[in-house]
């Protein structure tokens, strides 16, 4: 019996935290996530006689920022560790594992990699 496709992955705070320190090869600190959002306006409803003034909320970034106290959106990138032992040596093997996206026909047919706690719409740890 075949497994459904996964069509979303979701991830907790300190997934996206601990993948991005990862990324940047960041070893020491408090880091928390940091998302800029933006507002706009506009008039919608069902048809034009019926509108209404409504906020949109956009999300304009996503990144960390240096963390004051621990929290459940703070990570200690002190005690942080890749899954092979040490950031310096995740991050250069990430490095030699990325397809060269120039040499390939298609640069979409490049394959996502994500952490392996990742998480279905359903919350269960693939």
């Amino acid at each position: 019996m075949a497994l459904a496709e996964t069509s979303q992955i979701v991830f907790e705070y300190k997934e996206v935290i601990e993948a991005l320190l990862r990324q940047q090869g960041i070893t020491d600190g408090l880091w928390s996530l940091y998302i800029e959002f933006g507002i706009g306006a506009a008039n919608v409803g069902p048809s034009k006689d019926d509108l209404r003034p409504a906020a949109i909320v956009p999300i304009l970034k996503i990144g960390i920022t240096r963390g004051v106290e621990e929290s459940n959106m703070t990570v200690d990138a002190s005690k942080l560790r890749s899954r092979s032992g040490s950031l310096k040596k995740d991050k250069d093997k990430e490095k030699a594992t990325q397809p060269d996206t120039a040499k390939l026909d298609n640069p979409s047919d490049t394959v996502a990699r994500s952490p392996s706690k990742r998480r279905s719409a359903g919350g269960k740890k693939k």
